[in-house]
Protein backbone atom coordinates (compact mmCIF):
# COMPACT_ATOMS: atom_id res chain seq x y z
CA UNK A 1 0.00 0.00 0.00
CA UNK A 2 2.81 2.18 0.70
CA UNK A 3 4.46 1.97 -2.84
CA UNK A 4 1.34 2.82 -4.80
CA UNK A 5 0.66 5.55 -2.02
CA UNK A 6 4.11 6.90 -3.33
CA UNK A 7 3.97 6.04 -6.86
CA UNK A 8 0.53 8.53 -6.72
CA UNK A 9 2.55 11.25 -5.07
CA UNK A 10 4.76 11.05 -7.35
CA UNK A 11 2.85 11.22 -10.48
CA UNK A 12 1.11 14.16 -9.06
CA UNK A 13 4.22 15.63 -8.77
CA UNK A 14 4.96 14.98 -12.17
CA UNK A 15 1.90 16.35 -13.53
CA UNK A 16 2.08 19.26 -11.48
CA UNK A 17 5.42 20.23 -13.08
CA UNK A 18 4.28 19.43 -16.36
CA UNK A 19 1.66 21.67 -16.38
CA UNK A 20 3.60 24.50 -14.79
CA UNK A 21 5.80 24.79 -17.54
CA UNK A 22 3.20 24.92 -19.78
CA UNK A 23 1.43 27.76 -18.56
CA UNK A 24 4.60 29.40 -17.92
CA UNK A 25 5.91 28.80 -21.33
CA UNK A 26 4.78 32.01 -22.85
CA UNK A 27 7.19 33.49 -20.91
CA UNK A 28 9.78 32.06 -21.57
CA UNK A 29 9.75 31.74 -25.47
CA UNK A 30 10.25 35.14 -27.24
CA UNK A 31 7.69 34.67 -30.43
CA UNK A 32 9.93 34.99 -33.06
CA UNK A 33 12.07 37.47 -31.83
CA UNK A 34 16.11 36.66 -32.53
CA UNK A 35 17.56 35.69 -29.00
CA UNK A 36 21.22 37.09 -28.71
CA UNK A 37 23.76 35.27 -26.21
CA UNK A 38 25.01 38.65 -24.78
CA UNK A 39 23.29 42.11 -23.92
CA UNK A 40 25.07 44.65 -25.92
CA UNK A 41 25.66 46.36 -22.94
CA UNK A 42 27.29 43.20 -21.77
CA UNK A 43 30.93 44.02 -21.53
CA UNK A 44 32.58 41.23 -23.78
CA UNK A 45 36.23 40.42 -23.98
CA UNK A 46 38.34 42.91 -26.53
CA UNK A 47 34.94 45.24 -26.70
CA UNK A 48 34.63 48.57 -24.73
CA UNK A 49 31.44 49.66 -25.06
CA UNK A 50 29.97 52.61 -23.64
CA UNK A 51 26.72 53.27 -22.07
CA UNK A 52 24.41 55.48 -23.59
CA UNK A 53 23.43 58.58 -21.47
CA UNK A 54 19.20 58.26 -20.79
CA UNK A 55 18.90 62.06 -20.25
CA UNK A 56 19.53 62.33 -23.56
CA UNK A 57 16.82 60.41 -24.68
CA UNK A 58 13.48 61.72 -26.11
CA UNK A 59 10.02 60.97 -25.48
CA UNK A 60 9.19 62.14 -29.34
CA UNK A 61 5.87 59.99 -29.98
CA UNK A 62 6.63 60.37 -33.96
CA UNK A 63 9.02 57.57 -32.80
CA UNK A 64 5.69 55.49 -32.00
CA UNK A 65 5.40 53.56 -35.37
CA UNK A 66 9.41 52.35 -35.05
CA UNK A 67 10.12 51.06 -32.16
CA UNK A 68 10.39 47.41 -31.12
CA UNK A 69 12.25 44.93 -32.68
CA UNK A 70 13.41 44.49 -36.40
CA UNK A 71 16.03 41.83 -37.90
CA UNK A 72 17.60 40.69 -40.44
CA UNK A 73 20.05 37.31 -41.18
CA UNK A 74 22.55 37.75 -38.65
CA UNK A 75 21.45 40.47 -36.72
CA UNK A 76 18.61 42.82 -34.62
CA UNK A 77 17.94 45.91 -34.38
CA UNK A 78 15.92 46.86 -31.42
CA UNK A 79 14.43 50.32 -30.57
CA UNK A 80 12.76 51.50 -27.14
CA UNK A 81 10.23 54.20 -26.90
CA UNK A 82 12.55 56.68 -25.60
CA UNK A 83 15.17 56.50 -29.27
CA UNK A 84 17.57 54.51 -27.53
CA UNK A 85 18.42 51.59 -29.90
CA UNK A 86 20.72 48.41 -30.13
CA UNK A 87 21.87 46.85 -33.05
CA UNK A 88 23.63 43.45 -32.96
CA UNK A 89 24.68 41.54 -36.03
CA UNK A 90 27.48 39.02 -37.08
CA UNK A 91 30.53 40.11 -38.30
CA UNK A 92 31.01 36.44 -40.20
CA UNK A 93 34.43 36.73 -38.88
CA UNK A 94 35.66 34.82 -35.81
CA UNK A 95 38.12 36.20 -33.46
CA UNK A 96 41.67 34.90 -33.23
CA UNK A 97 44.74 35.92 -33.37
CA UNK A 98 45.62 38.71 -35.34
CA UNK A 99 42.15 39.12 -36.20
CA UNK A 100 41.16 42.78 -36.48
CA UNK A 101 37.49 43.57 -34.51
CA UNK A 102 34.76 43.64 -34.52
CA UNK A 103 34.66 39.36 -34.99
CA UNK A 104 32.11 36.80 -33.85
CA UNK A 105 33.28 34.01 -30.82
CA UNK A 106 31.54 31.21 -29.47
CA UNK A 107 30.54 30.24 -26.25
CA UNK A 108 29.14 27.44 -24.65
CA UNK A 109 27.83 26.56 -28.43
CA UNK A 110 26.48 29.98 -29.11
CA UNK A 111 27.78 32.46 -31.36
CA UNK A 112 28.35 35.74 -29.83
CA UNK A 113 27.92 38.74 -32.24
CA UNK A 114 31.30 41.21 -32.82
CA UNK A 115 28.85 43.79 -34.29
CA UNK A 116 27.63 45.88 -31.64
CA UNK A 117 25.92 49.53 -31.67
CA UNK A 118 24.20 52.12 -29.17
CA UNK A 119 21.95 54.40 -30.87
CA UNK A 120 19.82 57.22 -29.99
CA UNK A 121 17.48 58.37 -32.41
CA UNK A 122 16.37 61.58 -31.73
CA UNK A 123 13.64 62.93 -34.41
CA UNK A 124 11.67 61.79 -37.13
CA UNK A 125 10.16 63.35 -40.05
CA UNK A 126 7.70 61.30 -42.46
CA UNK A 127 8.74 57.99 -42.71
CA UNK A 128 12.39 58.22 -41.66
CA UNK A 129 14.22 58.51 -38.17
CA UNK A 130 17.33 59.96 -37.43
CA UNK A 131 20.21 59.54 -35.01
CA UNK A 132 23.56 58.77 -33.54
CA UNK A 133 25.72 55.97 -33.35
CA UNK A 134 26.81 56.88 -29.08
CA UNK A 135 28.84 54.16 -29.34
CA UNK A 136 30.28 50.43 -30.97
CA UNK A 137 32.43 47.93 -31.69
CA UNK A 138 32.73 48.79 -35.24
CA UNK A 139 34.77 52.58 -34.91
CA UNK A 140 31.63 54.10 -35.79
CA UNK A 141 30.82 56.30 -32.85
CA UNK A 142 29.55 59.59 -33.40
CA UNK A 143 28.39 58.77 -37.31
CA UNK A 144 25.13 59.82 -38.02
CA UNK A 145 21.91 56.84 -38.84
CA UNK A 146 18.65 56.55 -40.53
CA UNK A 147 16.14 54.01 -39.98
CA UNK A 148 13.36 54.54 -43.32
CA UNK A 149 10.27 52.82 -43.34
CA UNK A 150 9.47 50.61 -46.72
CA UNK A 151 6.51 48.34 -47.88
CA UNK A 152 6.02 44.53 -46.67
CA UNK A 153 7.10 45.18 -42.86
CA UNK A 154 10.79 46.38 -44.06
CA UNK A 155 12.87 49.08 -43.50
CA UNK A 156 16.66 50.51 -44.60
CA UNK A 157 19.24 51.06 -41.84
CA UNK A 158 21.62 53.06 -43.15
CA UNK A 159 25.03 54.76 -41.87
CA UNK A 160 26.16 58.23 -43.84
CA UNK A 161 28.98 57.28 -45.97
CA UNK A 162 32.08 58.56 -44.77
CA UNK A 163 31.61 55.91 -41.73
CA UNK A 164 33.83 53.24 -41.41
CA UNK A 165 31.47 50.65 -41.75
CA UNK A 166 28.89 52.34 -43.56
CA UNK A 167 25.49 50.21 -42.70
CA UNK A 168 23.19 49.81 -45.49
CA UNK A 169 20.79 47.47 -44.22
CA UNK A 170 17.37 45.67 -44.89
CA UNK A 171 15.34 44.72 -41.99
CA UNK A 172 11.68 43.34 -40.87
CA UNK A 173 9.63 44.12 -38.41
CA UNK A 174 8.34 41.09 -36.49
CA UNK A 175 4.62 40.88 -38.96
CA UNK A 176 6.88 40.84 -41.97
CA UNK A 177 6.54 37.34 -43.88
CA UNK A 178 9.24 34.81 -42.55
CA UNK A 179 12.12 34.86 -45.12
CA UNK A 180 11.95 38.38 -46.38
CA UNK A 181 14.69 39.35 -44.84
CA UNK A 182 16.88 35.92 -44.29
CA UNK A 183 16.41 32.68 -42.43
Amino acid sequence: MKTIVTYIAGTRRIILFAVSLLLLSPLFMACGEQVHAISPTTPTAGHTNVFINHSHTTTDSSLAGFTGTWYNHGGALKIAPDGTATFDARAYRWCGPGVPTPCDTMKNNLIIDGIHMNILFNHAQGSTIYGRIMSATTHDSGFLVTLTLNHNNTATLNEEKSSPSHLNEIVCNLQAQPGTCGA
